[in-house]
């Protein structure tokens, strides 16, 4: 089955302009799921699930296990919805779904190079199916995008117990900055995101990931969890309060608009603060707090 690449940028940042911190994968361990009602997503702005396509009847195919390496874990089911004969696989990724028609964009902004993906996985397939790991760094070129860094790990056979993966991730060029970043776990690889309506597996294959990270040159790992940002009102006109939850240290707030370019960046010495944002041009933008090598919290707003 071919795989078909469609890049959507989420509101979400992973940009640095000027900063030199590395890129954590926001809520990677997998501990903090948000309740939607008739399915849990995985909490933060960064990965997610075909889950929400259950308004249109579709079985919920991740769910939030204690079957975990540690704590919590991700369970990805592949399932069919039986009324329309329409497969659908396990996916928790980089990714926004839209439900007409049915399409999954995969990829946030991201301007880092990781040198490997780790994290731990265990697999139970049906009839021969098999499950994918898959990172990939892109940059946009015209109407293209092009692909700066690339690993992926098949897995064709049963896999009983929780199992490290360790990928050295592959460099085209050395000298492209990626703009985007797509991280992919699906338990059927016969998948399409242009179509939906065209993946293909086996019902009940199951993959389960925990711990997921990225590593870098310098050898430092972040999976930290990150603390929620707290922004009000929102949307807004002129001014904006931003605080986060359970941090009174210092921090560096960084804030960029919907193409990554950064805008403004502040030195905060104590929190909540308040900012005039009313000579931005309205939009939505993006902000984060670094604290040292770490990414404290995320959010966005809208600026009417």
């Amino acid at each position: 089955m071919k795989k078909t690449f469609t890049l959507f940028c989420i509101s979400a940042l992973w940009g640095y302009g000027s900063l030199s911190a590395q890129t954590q994968i926001d809520n990677g361990n997998l501990d903090s799921w948000n309740n939607m009602g008739s399915y849990e997503e995985p909490a933060g702005t960064m990965l997610k699930t075909l889950n929400s396509l259950t308004s249109l009847g579709v079985p919920v195919t991740v769910t939030k296990t204690s079957d975990a390496k540690s704590n919590l874990a991700a369970e990805l089911k592949s399932n069919t919805l039986v009324a329309l004969n329409i497969f659908i696989p396990g996916v928790l990724a980089t990714i926004q779904v839209q439900t007409a028609p049915p399409a999954a964009f995969l990829g946030v902004p991201f301007t880092e190079k990781p040198t490997r993906f780790k994290g731990w996985y265990k697999y139970s397939p049906v009839q021969g199916d098999s499950a994918e790991i898959l990172i990939a760094l892109m940059k946009r070129n015209g109407a293209v995008r092009d692909t700066v860094g690339r690993a992926a790990m098949k897995i064709k056979n049963s896999v009983a117990a929780y199992t490290p993966f360790d990928m050295p991730i592959t460099y085209y060029s050395t000298t492209l900055v990626p703009d985007s970043l797509i991280i992919l776990c699906v338990s059927s690889a016969g998948y399409n995101f242009s179509n939906l309506l065209a993946c293909a597996g086996k019902n009940n294959s199951t993959l389960w990931v925990d711990e997921l990270e990225l590593e870098y040159s310098s050898g430092l790992s972040e999976s930290y969890p990150g603390l929620p940002m707290r922004l009000w009102p929102n949307p807004t006109r002129d001014v904006l309060h931003i605080g986060v939850e359970g941090w009174q240290s210092h921090g560096v707030l960084v804030i960029t608009d919907a193409t990554g370019r950064q805008v403004a960046q502040h030195a905060v010495t104590q929190w909540p603060i308040t900012l005039n944002v009313q000579g931005f041009p309205s939009g939505p933008y993006h902000l984060k707090v670094i604290e040292g090598q770490r990414i404290i919290s995320r959010g966005s707003f809208i600026l009417q």
